[in-house]
């Protein structure tokens, strides 16, 4: 079993890192939120690309849950774009509901580490909408939606 925890780095080409792992609660969330706040206080809004690696993630309790939306609505305003690592069901389950409840719709749940890079990078530009579907795609080299 995965001791829970969280680290949070952030480098020059304007990337926002978060990995939690284990099984995540209430506290384990709380302090991420305030290093995070702390961390950005100073960032301007929209200048970021956020990775949270949930790759770790073995369960988490509700209250953790309502913590990281808090933390996820923050991010939003911080972030250019958003993608999520997460291939097993529970980190998947939390990276939907924190995208969803956390108003992120530039975002991507992601298999695993390269592919959400890939999103990052080769997505760029905003999307265009098809009018006859009503649905949002994008041009790029790759098929990463």
């Amino acid at each position: 079993m995965t001791t829970p925890g969280f680290r949070l780095y952030r480098n020059a080409s304007h990337r926002l890192t978060i990995e939690l792992a284990g099984e995540i609660d209430e506290e384990t969330a709380l302090y991420c939120e305030r290093e995070t706040r702390a961390d950005l206080a100073l960032v301007p809004d929209g200048s970021l690309r956020v990775v949270w690696d949930l790759s770790g993630v073995s369960g988490y309790s509700l209250d953790a849950r309502v913590v990281l939306v808090r933390l996820q609505q923050f991010l939003a305003s911080k972030a250019q774009r958003t993608a999520y690592v997460a291939c097993e069901p529970t980190a998947r389950s939390l990276a939907l509901w924190a995208a969803r409840m956390g108003d992120e719709a530039r975002a991507c749940i992601a298999a695993d580490r390269d592919a959400a890079e890939d999103w990052l990078v080769d997505h760029c530009e905003a999307p265009k909408l098809d009018l006859r579907s009503g649905r949002a795609f994008f041009f790029s080299k790759t098929a990463a939606n």
